[in-house]
């Protein structure tokens, strides 16, 4: 049977320890940040959770550790954010940005650094290819994308239908 004064436990350790990712992973989903900001999200992350106590609290920095590490796509990214942060010193020859121009480095600003955005914009644009509309014009395809850019910037409700208006 299960003992209540251990759950208790468990949920106060839980709780004080790592309550806060629930608001971090949120931060993480949401559009719009630069990659300064992501990096910081991440960063806190790791700095809070070595403030953490316990068994479970070790697995988790481990954890976080060896998927931070094996992603070898997050040094470019703090090559990156420092380049784009004006930092001296950067080392961009030995990386994929090495035959980026400066315009397209400055892009990167606001990349995605989760999926999530990109899973959301398929998800949003799966009304595309329907079968109702077989003949979608370029003109079409653009308003399309500038009405959802703007929905998504002011926050309108997702329960409009941009296709409505577009088609």
């Amino acid at each position: 049977m299960l003992d209540k004064a251990e759950i208790v436990q468990d949920l106060s350790y839980i709780s004080t320890n790592f309550a806060f990712l629930r608001v971090v992973l949120k931060q993480l989903q949401s559009s719009g940040r630069s990659i300064y900001d992501t990096l910081a999200i991440i960063n806190n992350v790791a700095s809070r959770l070595e403030l953490s106590n316990g068994n479970v609290a070790s697995k988790i920095r481990a954890k976080l550790e060896s998927v931070l590490h094996k992603n070898p796509d997050l040094k470019i990214i703090q090559i990156v954010a420092k380049s784009l942060n004006g930092e001296n010193g950067v080392e961009i020859e030995n990386t994929v940005l090495k035959d980026f121009n400066p315009a397209r480095i400055s892009c990167l600003m606001y990349a995605p650094l989760t999926t999530v955005v990109s899973e959301r914009s398929f998800s949003m644009n799966k009304a595309i290819l329907s079968d109702k509309r077989k003949r979608m014009t370029m003109e079409n395809f653009e308003m399309y994308l500038v009405a959802q850019f703007e929905l998504r910037n002011n926050e309108i409700s997702e329960e409009i239908d941009v296709m409505d208006v577009v088609e």
